[in-house]
């Protein structure tokens, strides 16, 4: 079975079939990335916290390792939003 990690949070089960992908598990690293973004983006901001976009980095030959810049914020009254980059390293087990 395989597992994606990213410190500080649980880590999230590969999606194996079609019913666990519509659960919300991950089919790849970068859904897994995007699930954490949107994770560090709650505890930083509050339930208005969520993840713009993903942009894989880097990555190793093999596939464990993968790095990715995110940009989480929260949107803002009348328009526009406000965040920062957040660098997430995700690991394949």
């Amino acid at each position: 079975m395989t597992y994606y990690e990213c410190r500080p949070f649980q880590k999230l089960r590969k999606a194996t079939d079609a019913e666990e992908q519509y659960r919300g598990l991950p089919v790849d690293a970068k859904e897994a990335a995007r699930i954490f973004a949107n994770r560090l983006a709650r505890k930083k901001y509050g339930q208005k916290g969520y993840c713009y976009h993903v942009r894989l980095d880097s990555w190793t030959q093999d596939g464990s390792v993968h790095h990715f810049e995110a940009f989480i914020g929260y949107d803002l009254p009348g328009g526009g939003c406000q965040g920062r980059n957040e660098w997430l390293t995700v690991l394949t087990r």
